[in-house]
C-alpha cells in the first residue's frame, strides 16, 4: 500500500509502517462478514489524513462502486467530551440519543443490521486506549442483541503513546536514487527525502517542520543544515525529562558515561529520531 505525500513542493510515494497487515486486513473485507475495530497509530491529523486517504482508495478498490460514497472520517476529541461507545454508535448512525437501556442497545442493532456499515475514526486526546476498547464493547454487546448486526471501525489514534495494534506513525518515501548524484541540483527532491529523514518518518512532523525552514533559500546546504539542527533541539527540549533520559540510556555514544545506573522502564520514545542530531 503505497501513499502520495506532498512534501516541500513535490509528492513522492511513501511507504508506512505495517501496510502490509493493514492490507491483509482489508482484503478480508471484515465490513461484510462480522465487522469489529483496528485501531492504528497514526503521527497526527496529517498522518490521519494521508493513512485515510490510502484506506478509502483501497476500499474503492475492493468494493468498486457498490459503496458508492468514500468512508467518512470522524474525529472525536477526547479532551472535550467523555467518550460513550453506544452514543457515538447512535451518532455515526445519524440516529437521535436515547436513554442507556435494553431497549435503546436493541434499537441500535436494528439498524446496525440493516447494511454494511464501516467508519473512520480519528481519535486524540486522553484515554484512546480505553476508548478503543469500549469501542470494541459495545459492538460486541450489540451482536449479542442482534446477530446481524455489524459495524466496522477503523481508528486512526493520533495520540503517539496509544497501544495502537499497528504502528504507521512512520514511513519511508521511495524514490529513484538516480537524483543522489547531485542532490543541490534536485532541490526540491533533496528537501522531500531529508525532511523525512531528519523527522524520522514522522509526517506531522515533517510538515511542521517544512513551514518552519521556509525562508531557506534553495540549495543553500549550510543554511537548512542549521535550521534542522534548531528546530531538532527545540523538539527535544520539550520532551519529558523521564523521556529524554530514557533515549540519554538508550544511545550507546551518550550512555557510555552513565553505563553504571539502572536503565530506566521502557517508555514511549516519543520524538527519539530527531534527538541524535540535537545531542551532537
Amino acid at each position: 500500500m503505497i501513499a502520495e505525500v506532498g512534501l516541500a513542493g513535490i509528492r513522492l510515494p511513501w511507504r508506512f509502517g505495517r501496510t502490509d497487515a493493514l492490507a491483509s486486513w482489508l482484503d478480508e473485507r471484515p465490513w461484510t462478514v462480522c465487522g469489529g475495530v483496528l485501531s492504528l497509530g497514526v503521527s497526527g491529523p496529517v498522518g490521519s489524513d494521508v493513512i485515510g486517504d490510502v484506506i478509502n482508495n483501497s476500499i474503492r478498490q475492493l468494493e468498486g462502486s457498490r459503496f458508492g460514497r468514500d468512508v467518512l472520517v470522524q474525529p472525536c476529541n477526547l479532551d472535550e467530551v467523555p467518550f460513550d461507545a453506544h452514543v457515538q454508535l447512535r451518532s455515526w448512525l445519524e440516529l437521535e440519543a436515547v436513554p442507556s437501556s435494553d431497549e435503546g442497545w436493541r434499537a441500535t442493532a436494528r439498524a446496525l443490521a440493516d447494511s454494511e456499515h464501516i467508519w473512520l475514526a480519528r481519535f486524540r486526546g486522553q484515554q484512546v486506549t480505553e476508548s478503543v476498547a469500549a469501542l470494541r464493547r459495545a459492538i460486541e454487546m450489540l451482536k449479542k442483541r442482534d446477530a446481524r448486526a455489524h459495524a466496522t471501525v477503523i481508528v486512526l489514534c493520533e495520540d503517539a503513546s496509544t497501544d495502537a495494534q499497528h504502528d504507521m506513525r512512520r514511513g519511508v518515501p521511495l524514490d529513484n536514487p538516480g537524483w543522489m548524484g547531485a542532490p543541490l541540483a534536485h532541490w526540491d527532491r533533496y528537501l522531500h527525502h531529508r525532511l523525512a529523514w531528519e523527522s524520522a518518518g514522522e509526517l506531522d512532523r515533517a510538515m511542521r517542520w517544512q513551514d518552519a525552514i521556509g525562508s531557506v533559500r534553495a540549495g543553500d546546504d549550510v543554511a537548512l543544515e542549521a535550521r534542522l539542527t534548531s528546530l531538532a533541539k527545540a523538539d527535544w527540549d520539550a520532551l519529558p525529562v523521564a523521556v529524554r533520559d530514557e533515549v540519554i540510556w538508550w544511545t550507546p555514544k551518550t550512555g557510555q558515561s552513565v553505563t553504571k545506573r539502572r536503565p530506566p522502564p521502557r517508555g514511549p520514545w516519543s520524538g527519539i529520531g530527531s534527538t541524535h542530531r540535537a545531542q551532537e
